[in-house]
């Protein structure tokens, strides 16, 4: 099953969920990632997901999954 990385998570914590240790247990087990933006407004549609690719390259996280 795939599972979201939500840059919504930068607004109000300051990083990405879930946690780089669990996204890092989600690479090494291949599991497929989405980022997701979790908008509410149009100003959020796509926020972060620069700085959320960066992570999944740094990660190896090769597995995606898009809708």
């Amino acid at each position: 099953m795939p599972t979201e990385i939500n840059t919504k998570g930068k607004n109000s914590i300051g990083s990405f969920y879930p946690a780089r240790w669990i996204l890092e247990e989600l690479v090494k087990n291949n599991i497929p990632l989405i980022i997701s933006d979790d908008a509410h407004s149009v100003s959020q549609l796509g926020q972060y997901f620069d700085e959320a690719e960066t992570l999944l390259s740094q990660l190896n996280a090769i597995k995606r999954w898009s809708l």
